[in-house]
């Protein structure tokens, strides 16, 4: 339980930073505008994820947080 958890944490957090670099490096190759490919190309994995962990609450809130770190990597030029 303790385990899970603690794997739970440690995949969010990957998730997040991953989350932030890919987005930067998207708004830093679309020079800040939004590619809805690259967004694509980040919702395959998390769509996935979520198919996988359905009932891991704490990795489909990491989905979220990848999600809105990319976005907000995307939107700082």
């Amino acid at each position: 339980m303790v385990k899970n958890i603690f794997i739970s944490i440690v995949l969010t957090s990957i998730g997040f930073l991953a989350g932030y670099i890919v987005g930067g490096a998207l708004s830093f190759y679309f020079v800040g505008k939004l590619s809805f490919v690259g967004m694509y190309i980040v919702a395959v994995p998390l769509l996935f994820n979520w198919l996988y962990f359905k009932k891991n609450w704490l990795l489909n809130y990491g989905a979220l947080l990848f999600i809105g770190a990319t976005l907000l990597g995307l939107a700082s030029k």
